[in-house]
């Protein structure tokens, strides 16, 4: 019986030692190892079963914590005193919850740093940015921020090479494939958004992966605006993805989103792009009121290029959530076309062309995404002055029977303004169906509408 005691008691001494050992291996200093090591050494336990003691130290930090857990864990609860669980929930569990491969040499500096920060409630301004960093990334609050965390393991990629003398190649870090992705998109998102290809060799990722394709934005779940308003079917699908791309806030109504239209000059050329998963041509203006090619493909043998009129302007539509917390507005649909009208040329009557021709434009883009549209907003060019008299309800030198045949705005229903001191503003609210649609031409056209001199303002 005392035999059994005895055995019991060396056991339970040998991984009491083994415990305390692989602790402070992993969360303390040499010196309290040593002196452990010192104790194990001293005690009753080795001068009974010296080999034992000398076999547990003489182990790795790794095959150490498999002892450690081997012995430790196989306690039935019945059987624990409140000591014990102090003990394995203090030195014990600590030991087995980590890697003993991924632990620094000055982990135990480390601990004694954050120790003494938290038992003096002080600490630097540079040992309090580093515990917030750590605080949030262990509170996982940087999942959200796939950019956040690629950079920080590109930093630490990079930190690894200089501390081994590596400054240009050498191996690779030993990271998982999803380290390896934030680190990748990471640097793709920052090349993308400075458009730098040095930065990009720097993230080692290849200059096309700067560049994403008109046919893989959908994909990625993006709007692809190019030539939208000649495909409808592609102006809907971009419709569907920018009301799930901005989050509905709880109150919200569908029709939420504002969009701005207006045009920018272009270089009369062709462009190569796929579209459609067909390779072609694009860049030859494209009237609405005409069913004409836009979009050339390639494979055609017949195609003259010296026969296609090139477009020099593009006319894109903007939209944006003008409540959401970050302001990124996205294309919903880019559009070359010729400047004053469509089909190019000036001469008499070309103002109220160009004007028929956004109002026939705009109700093609209204009829696919007019359910989550609430506001247009344009300048105050020539050609936009039909598109501001019609959502304002000011019909009179509109040709009624015209307006009818293009989509859209047939099915607009004005209501009156209250009464106000403005009478040279009667403006209508424009509604399709029971929802207001705002049409914002800006302070540039409100001047020129109420005659206004530049200082009035």
């Amino acid at each position: 019986m005392a035999h059994g005691v005895l055995r019991y008691v060396m056991r339970f001494s040998v991984k009491y030692y083994a415990a305390e050992l692989l602790n402070a291996r992993l969360f303390q200093t040499p010196d309290r190892v040593n002196s452990i090591q010192k104790e194990m050494k001293e005690s009753v336990v080795y001068s009974k079963d010296p080999q034992t003691i000398d076999s547990v130290t003489k182990l790795s930090a790794a095959h150490l914590q498999i002892y450690v857990r081997s012995s430790w864990l196989t306690c039935p609860d019945s059987s624990t005193t409140a000591a014990h669980k102090d003990f394995l929930s203090l030195v014990v569990d600590p030991c087995l919850r980590i890697n003993v491969a991924t632990v620094p040499d000055c982990f135990a500096d480390i601990v004694a740093k954050f120790s003494m920060c938290i038992a003096t409630g002080q600490a630097t301004d540079a040992d309090a940015a580093n515990i917030k960093i750590a605080s949030t990334a262990i509170q996982g609050r940087f999942d959200g921020h796939p950019l956040i965390q690629g950079m920080a393991l590109q930093l630490r990629r990079l930190l690894d090479k200089q501390s081994r003398g590596v400054a240009v190649c050498g191996r690779r870090s030993n990271e998982s494939d999803r380290e390896t992705t934030l680190i990748a998109d990471a640097g793709m998102a920052l090349a993308m958004m400075c458009g730098n290809k040095a930065l990009a060799r720097e993230f080692g990722i290849p200059r096309s992966s700067l560049c994403v394709g008109m046919d893989k934005l959908s994909k990625l779940s993006l709007p692809c605006p190019a030539l939208a308003l000649h495909w409808l079917d592609k102006l809907e699908e971009n419709c569907k993805l920018l009301d799930q791309r901005y989050v509905l806030h709880s109150g919200d109504c569908g029709r939420r989103l504002m969009c701005a239209f207006d045009a920018t000059y272009l270089t009369q050329t062709l462009c190569q792009m796929t579209l459609r998963s067909q390779r072609g041509l694009a860049g030859a203006p494209w009237d609405p009121s005409l069913k004409q090619e836009v979009f050339y493909d390639l494979n055609d043998e017949s195609l003259n290029l010296k026969e296609v009129n090139k477009a020099d302007i593009v006319y894109e539509w903007l939209v944006w959530d003008p409540v959401g917390l970050q302001k990124f507005p996205l294309s919903a649909a880019s559009m070359p076309m010729q400047l004053a009208r469509s089909g190019g040329g000036g001469g008499p009557g070309a103002e109220a062309r160009g004007n028929w021709s956004m109002l026939h434009a705009n109700g093609l883009f209204l009829s696919a995404c007019g359910s989550v549209i609430r506001c247009l907003t344009f300048d105050a060019a020539g050609t936009h002055a039909y598109v501001r008299k019609v959502l304002h309800g000011q019909l009179q030198s509109i040709d009624q029977e015209a307006l009818k045949a293009l989509p859209f705005w047939s099915s607009l229903t004005y209501v009156n303004m209250p009464k106000n001191c403005l009478p040279r503003l009667p403006i209508c609210l424009a509604f399709d169906g029971e929802e207001v649609l705002y049409g914002l031409p800006g302070p540039c056209a409100l001047a020129c509408f109420l005659g206004l001199s530049y200082g009035s303002l």
